[in-house]
């Protein structure tokens, strides 16, 4: 491709990423993950999938790509679109594998109140090429089954989280992947409302402290994952025993990054 072809794919680019940015609408990306899941849906939600996302009226992105929102009609039905029941109210739906070009990325589709509402990436969807056709390599369902039918998760990513524990005074996680057994010592402060405060209204997607803590695999490593900004997340690792902390990137880089919370947080100020 000659020079002026080259500047003319990128001009198109650039339109595309503004003109889903300013109207609200899908990433051509977005378009093809969810098309695919469309086509790869068990036939008990298929339909009911199709009318929800028919009823899609304008896609809000988070910040650095990390997710998209999926907002409705407000006349629609959600009893009558409900795609499961007697499920709590956010629930993981399922996990793509997906290639767009050389860029290859995890994306997990949440279902809120019965209707598929947040789609969730492992890495800045705004840098996906626009020019290519996204690929599903793998695809996961954790639930499958009609409504008022009893739904089972049923994949291995459904269960990669850690649960906070105390053991006398100290505040630790435990896990467990592929039968093994994995602890780590959370920072002193992990319990502390002091260091949460400045994450309100910030870009950090973060966790309350007695929530289950993820367990990520990065950087050819498993991490407890604490929270994350983009496709970048603070985490602990196995086997830790200080509370040591860790900024783990998506270009699989890690740097130390103190013992408290309230220290990582210092170190991220400028990005919140």
């Amino acid at each position: 491709m000659d020079v002026l072809g080259r500047m003319t794919e990128k001009l198109k680019s650039f339109w595309t990423r503004t003109k889903a940015s300013l109207m609200n609408d899908y990433l051509p990306c977005e378009r093809d993950l969810l098309r695919e899941a469309l086509r790869l849906a068990k036939p008990d939600v298929r339909e009911r999938l199709q009318h929800q996302l028919a009823a899609v009226r304008r896609v809000r992105h988070e910040a650095y790509g990390s997710g998209g929102l999926l907002y409705r009609d407000s006349s629609a039905s959600q009893d009558a679109e409900s795609l499961f029941s007697g499920l709590p109210p956010e629930v993981k739906w399922a996990t793509a594998v997906c290639r767009v070009g050389k860029e290859r990325f995890r994306a997990k589709l949440w279902i809120v109140n019965g209707r598929l509402f947040s789609l969730e990436y492992s890495l800045d969807i705004w840098k996906v090429p626009c020019d290519q056709p996204l690929v599903i390599e793998k695809w996961t369902e954790h639930h499958s089954l009609a409504p008022s039918d009893k739904c089972d998760l049923a994949d291995e990513d459904a269960v990669l989280a850690g649960r906070v524990v105390a053991a006398g005074s100290t505040l630790m996680v435990e896990g467990e992947v592929d039968g093994r057994q994995l602890t780590a010592v959370l920072p002193s402060d992990w319990h502390d409302a002091e260091w949460r405060k400045p994450l309100k209204n910030s870009k950090i997607a973060w966790l309350n402290p007695d929530d289950e803590i993820p367990i990520m695999m990065q950087a050819e490593k498993i991490w407890f994952e604490l929270f994350r900004i983009g496709p970048d997340f603070l985490a602990v690792q196995p086997g830790s025993t200080d509370g040591a902390l860790f900024w783990v990137t998506h270009e699989d880089s890690i740097e130390p990054f103190g013992r408290t919370m309230g220290e990582a947080l210092k170190k991220l100020k400028r990005s919140l």
